[in-house]
């Protein structure tokens, strides 16, 4: 695992997260990724990595076999 040590300074977002993000690795149907809520706490499944809908409300995700 690793961990988040620095999330930089404000403002450091300034819109909506919006788009789509597809990791081409042969075993990205079987990553989980979570939604991670402000403080890194669990919130919501996103799915797999294969492909991950952006979340609006969701600046972390977590991903993981």
């Amino acid at each position: 695992m690793k961990r988040i040590v620095s999330i930089g300074t404000d403002p450091w977002q300034v819109r909506e997260l919006n788009g789509t993000v597809r990791f081409k690795r042969t075993d990205a149907a079987q990553l989980k990724v979570t939604a991670l809520d402000f403080n890194g706490y669990p919130s919501d499944s996103a799915g797999t990595a294969r492909e991950i809908k952006l979340q609006p409300e969701t600046i972390y995700y977590l991903i993981a076999q």
